[in-house]
């Protein structure tokens, strides 16, 4: 082909009889092909398919009519192949580009599925056909792969992706097929190396220059007469070595003379040898007689340089002491920091191709190949110890396994030298020791602070206590105070004689024995603390002593409609006992349970007496199916001053005082209790047998007064009839404490009809019910305290218009802002005076009629900017003048369509429209639109009729009639009254 094709051209080998018309000299062939009966067949560029004649020189060209096939006269015949007996196929570059000829006749002939091929060929070329034993081609195109090609049926075959494990591969480019001995086919490609392909399986196996092939880009194979595979690349030849998997290369830089291997110029002659085109010439060599180069080529280090500076021995660098060729160990100082070492292996035959590897044992885990690179550079290596190999091959990569070694120390710098880590030792452990010194003081620093902390904590909330407890006391003696202040003024300033006299002062009394009672109290608990209270034994018939003091109670379960229970042991021993503290626990104990418990519900009081090892203990159990004492709280009734919120009034020192005596008599207390439930006392107490006959010992008579909280309860006023006379404004009188309760209404009642409440939840309900003129309340009340109810009424729509006064024992700026912030509108401190009561009240109701007065005025027209009521009261007001003024001139506006606009309903808004103006919704609507015709007739030179229309009215003569209801004078009347009255002011 290309081989021959400089020969034909040189030599004008073959020419036609008549040489003007068919000579070759001066073309090109483009593929030789010497077929099985001695026929040389040439495709010539753009000249045709030629028989040549090698004897005669005769050249024959086929089509001889170059109108019978002229397309094949513009094909470029890449390649001529031999079928089935005998025929030729011809692959081209252009137009059909296979095509079938017969020898025999002399003739291109068709075959079946031609028009099919060519759907798959599309434009590629047609570069080479591989006729395999069964008759079947393989064809090798530029563009569409490989096709496997059936000519006597005609079915084909494309390959153009090829799968394998990891992914697959798309070559459409190929250009050459061979077939080796085990039937797989070796496909050349043009830039993806070789592929090897079991046409059977279809499985492929591929290599790359990675495998050692000089190119990518292969031309073709051929196959030695030892069967061995050579493929022909781009730059050189390669042979396959089929135990490796791997190519031995052998380029132009290899000896190879061929500088660039021609397309397709590669032939094995009969003799076995091959012969091989390329840019330069070509070359004929026979592939068995090729042997490589056996020399194993030593190793040897030619020179050392420190940052790109060669160092040579002895010089200031003081590294080398002799050449670095002798040199077997070498030491670097920690600043020598970039170091390159440069060697070569002693083979001189073609030493360019000459191969290198090296590995730096102690920072490399695997060789390391360069190619022809001769020098290694290392920067900044690590403190160490470390060896350094190099290896190398010859030219034909025939590689040394011996390489040469170069020990290499490399020194730390000072600050990582032995030295340096014993002063990092000592500077770390004085460190450690200094740390842990002040982590040591910074403990007891925190610990000493934690300390000093929890007892400014513990100070802090016993300070806290007191004051609680202060405040609590203050509030005990601010309203016995109060009722003997008030009592006291009334008798200074009036001169009643007789009974009306005794009921004051008996109230003045009560109350200064309650007054006593609480410090009595406070001077028991101070004996107590501080350890000077004795006991007092006398001889005493427990039970009959016990029954004593419940009979004491018994008015008062009988009028709280209370059931007291007593349940003795009937046991009618003496015992030696202190009875002035078993009277204090016992009446404690009571009055406790009758505080929570409601009426209707039960309280029993039961003991026995047990003997054991000749002593006595006395069992007491006091127990309620009160309001009961939550969890959280139960642990902590017996502390001192300490009160569950929201339950009950009282210094809250009971309980307390309680304990210490039961523990001065050598008892003990405990409690059970359930919300909602219940409460029990549980006493026990030693008692020591009295040596005394029981026929000189009398029973002891209890004297103790009743608690004091109860003697109201059977002291206190009669309650007030009711009176025949209504009076207009209703007061809601809310205060738990029954003696100042009673004597408040007593007072009021006189001027003002009063509805009383014992705590904030039943003066809520009744302010539901009665919807008072104004609400006075207690803050310090059971269930409901003052500033919830408060709260309560100023948040209801139906009911924030109601005024609320509070009073209170709490006289600090803060209690008294918490209050007015939610909405209170007065607010007075215990002990008050009765006087300055009903002044605030008058003033606050007056006030309120004021304001009604206001709006009942001819004259007043409501206008927004005014209003001044509390928030919710104030945003009501505003938005029904809002919606009177919008939809004043529709004759349609109503008390429901004003309910809605306004969002209440209509009793809501008869409500609060009649407490805050006097003016039911019908008469608001009605008075306004009246006022607004006053005052368009006032200010504008306007028709009556245009006004009547502009207020509301379709009716000019009612609406004169409702007019002269209100301003005494028809519309007409009124205007005429207002212009004589300008001109009495001109």
């Amino acid at each position: 082909v290309n081989i021959y094709q400089h020969t034909l051209e040189r030599h004008q080998v073959f020419k036609h009889q008549n040489a003007d018309k068919y000579s070759l000299s001066g073309n090109i062939i483009k593929s030789l092909f010497l077929s099985s009966k001695g026929e040389v067949w040439a495709g010539v560029f753009r000249g045709g398919l030629n028989l040549l004649d090698t004897e005669t020189g005769r050249v024959e060209r086929f089509p001889k009519e170059m109108k019978t096939k002229p397309d094949l006269d513009k094909a470029i015949i890449n390649v001529i192949a031999e079928g089935k007996n005998g025929l030729l196929w011809i692959g081209t570059d252009g137009l059909e580009r296979l095509y079938c000829f017969d020898p025999d006749k002399k003739k291109y002939i068709e075959f079946p599925g031609v028009e099919s091929l060519q759907r798959v060929l599309k434009t590629a070329s047609l570069k080479h056909i591989l006729v395999d034993d069964t008759n079947r081609l393989w064809l090798s195109t530029r563009g569409s792969g490989v096709i496997k090609f059936n000519p006597e049926n005609g079915e084909s075959r494309q390959y153009v992706t090829f799968n394998k494990a990891g992914g697959t591969i798309k070559a459409d480019e190929i250009n050459h097929i061979s077939k080796d001995q085990y039937g797989d086919l070796w496909i050349s490609t043009y830039g993806h190396g070789i592929l090897n392909f079991d046409p059977v399986s279809l499985s492929f196996k591929h290599y790359y220059r990675s495998d050692g092939l000089s190119s990518d880009i292969v031309f073709g194979s051929l196959r030695d007469n030892t069967k061995r595979l050579w493929f022909f690349t781009l730059n050189g030849i390669n042979l396959f070595n089929p135990e490796s998997k791997s190519f031995k290369s052998y380029p132009y830089s290899s000896g190879f003379p061929i500088e660039e291997v021609n397309e397709g110029a590669f032939y094995k002659t009969r003799s076995g040898e091959f012969v091989v085109g390329g840019s330069n010439g070509y070359v004929r060599f026979n592939p068995e007689k090729l042997v490589d180069n056996s020399f194993i080529p030593p190793v040897i280090f030619t020179n050392l340089k420190l940052s790109n500076k060669e160092v040579l021995p002895g010089d200031q660098e003081r590294v080398l002491t002799t050449t670095i060729s002798k040199t077997k160990d070498i030491t670097f100082r920690y600043d020598q920091s970039v170091v390159t070492f440069e060697f070569t292996a002693l083979s001189y035959l073609r030493p360019e191709n000459n191969q290198y590897a090296y590995m730096l044992e102690g920072f490399d885990d695997d060789w390391n190949y360069v190619g022809n690179k001769r020098s290694v550079t290392f920067t900044n290596l690590t403190d160490g110890e470390y060896t350094l190999y190099v290896k190398g091959s010859n030219n034909d990569g025939v590689w040394n396994e011996n390489p040469t070694a170069l020990a290499i120390t490399v020194l730390p710098p000072p600050w990582r030298t032995w030295w340096a880590y014993i002063i990092y030792a000592v500077i770390i452990t004085g460190g450690f020791f200094i740390i842990r010194y002040n982590a040591l003081k910074g403990v007891q620093l925190k610990h000493d602070l934690k300390l000093e902390q929890l007892e400014k904590e513990r100070l802090k909330s016993v300070h806290q206590l007191k004051l609680e407890y202060f405040t609590d006391v203050s509030h005990e003696f601010r309203m016995p105070l109060t009722l003997i202040a008030n009592p006291l003024e009334e008798i200074l300033e009036s001169d009643k004689p007789g009974k009306w006299m005794r009921k004051r002062l008996k109230i003045m009394y009560l109350n200064c024995k309650r007054l006593l009672h609480l410090i009595d109290q406070i001077l028991e608990i101070r004996e107590l603390e501080t350890g000077h209270s004795r006991l007092k034994l006398s001889p005493v018939r427990i039970e009959s002593f016990i029954g004593n003091i419940i009979e004491s109670f018994k008015t008062i379960a009988y009028n709280k409609h209370i059931h007291l229970i007593y349940s003795p042991s009937h046991a009618d021993a003496v015992y030696l006992t202190d009875t002035d503290k078993i009277e204090k626990i016992f009446f404690n104990l009571l009055s406790n349970s009758f505080k929570f418990t409601q009426a209707g519900g039960e309280i029993l009081l039961k003991f026995n007496i047990e003997h054991a090892n000749g002593h006595d203990t006395l069992h007491f159990e006091v127990a309620d199916n009160g309001s009961g004492i939550s969890n959280e709280h139960l642990d902590k009734i017996f502390e001192r001053f300490y009160k569950e919120s929201g339950k009950g009034s009282g210094a809250g020192i009971g309980l307390s005082l309680t304990k210490s005596l039961v523990e001065t008599l050598g008892g003990n207390i405990s409690v059970n209790s359930k919300l909602d439930e219940g409460t029990t006392f549980l006493i026990t107490i030693p008692m020591k047998r009295s040596k005394s006959k029981a026929t000189y010992i009398k029973d002891i008579q209890f004297l103790k007064p009743l608690p004091l909280e109860y003697q109201a309860i059977l002291t206190g006023s009669k309650k007030i009839k009711d009176k025949t006379q209504v009076l207009e404004d209703v007061i809601l009188l809310v205060e738990d404490n029954d003696e100042l309760r009673s004597y408040l209404e007593e007072h009021l009642s006189k001027s003002y009809s009063v509805i009383t409440a014992q705590n904030g939840h039943i003066g809520l309900e009744k302010t539901k019910k009665h919807a008072p003129s104004l609400i006075i309340s207690d803050i310090m009340m059971n269930e409901m305290d003052g500033m919830e109810l408060c709260k309560a009424v100023k948040t209801d729509v139906e009911l924030c218009h109601i005024p609320i006064v509070l009073l209170t024992a709490k006289s600090s700026h803060v209690n008294k802002l918490e209050g007015l912030e939610i909405g209170a509108d007065d607010y007075m401190f215990k002990p008050f005076s009765m006087r300055e009561l009903e002044a605030r009240i008058r003033n606050i109701l007056g006030n309120r009629n004021k304001i009604r007065d206001k709006y009942r005025s001819t004259s007043y027209l409501p206008d927004t900017s005014e209003i001044t009521f509390n928030s919710y009261d104030e945003k009501l007001l505003r938005r029904v003048v809002k919606t009177i003024q919008s939809n004043l001139s529709e004759s349609t506006l109503t008390v429901e369509n004003l309910a809605h606009e306004v969002g209440l309903s209509r009793v809501q808004l008869f409500r609060k429209l009649k407490s805050l103006t006097g003016l039911s919704p019908v008469e608001f609507i009605k008075d306004f639109r009246m006022k607004r015709a006053a005052q368009l007739l006032r200010e504008k030179n306007v028709k009556v009729a245009e006004v009547a229309y502009e207020v509301g009215f379709q009716d000019v003569q009612y609406f004169s009639k409702c007019f002269k209801k209100s301003y005494g004078l028809n519309p007409k009347e009124f205007i005429s009254d207002i212009k004589k009255s300008d001109k009495v002011s001109v």
